[in-house]
């Protein structure tokens, strides 16, 4: 999801505030409006955990949170390190630069290790892993997406592909789109039954990217695209 973020063209991105340490953005997206912070300092990224845990996660059991890390190879030592920790809540998300960062906030280290909350992501377990062996952060909960795509989408070669967010969401939109295009044929002269398995398929994905307004975005406008808006 984060990644998806950064491909948006900077012209749908506009600045609300801007400091010297941090830079909140809304960036509009498919009729989605995306409240982001990028900023490296540790008292910023303090008060973004404050802030969604008072406005996101006070009224849930379970907390669902995007999680991606960008990484760079350091050719001193020969290391992969990470430079930034991305994480996304509904349509709040923050860009943490730890790569600069002065220090490493408590609230994020005890955000990360709630077992309330569970940091979803594609091949998450190496970006807990980065976060680990750098900076000491523990990731308790985590659920690959890849997992959940073969399990609940029966998408079994999700498993072997490239290991980024975006090429997940254009592989998942892509096989909605194909499931559209071959009931679509047929949609005219559909009876009852075929029109209910476009609901079921339809329902099927929704409920996969409820907790991810880029994706749904994305699977909204196939959907559209194809003249089958239920």
């Amino acid at each position: 999801m984060m990644l998806m973020l950064l491909a948006i063209p900077w012209q749908q991105q506009k600045n609300i505030e801007s400091r010297p340490s941090e830079r909140v953005q809304f960036v509009e997206f498919n009729g989605i409006t995306i409240r982001t912070t990028v900023t490296y300092k540790g008292n910023n990224a303090a008060e973004w955990i404050r802030y969604v845990k008072k406005h996101c996660c006070h009224r849930r059991d379970t907390v669902y949170v995007g999680l991606d890390t960008e990484d760079y190879f350091t050719n001193k030592d020969r290391k992969v390190r990470c430079a930034t920790l991305q994480l996304c809540i509904g349509t709040t998300c923050i860009i943490y630069q730890l790569q600069k960062t002065n220090h490493i906030p408590q609230p994020l280290v005890e955000f990360l290790k709630h077992t309330r909350n569970t940091f979803v992501g594609v091949d998450i377990a190496s970006d807990a892993q980065l976060l680990e062996d750098g900076y000491g952060l523990e990731v308790t909960n985590q659920l690959d997406l890849r997992f959940l795509a073969v399990l609940k989408l029966n998408l079994p070669k999700m498993l072997k592909m490239n290991k980024t967010l975006k090429s997940f969401t254009r592989a998942l939109g892509a096989k909605r789109q194909r499931e559209f295009q071959l009931l679509s044929m047929k949609f005219k002269t559909a009876d009852e039954a075929i029109r209910n398995k476009v609901e079921e398929i339809s329902a099927r994905y929704d409920k996969a990217s409820s907790s991810f307004p880029v994706l749904s975005c994305l699977l909204h406008h196939y959907r559209t695209a194809l003249g089958l808006t239920m």
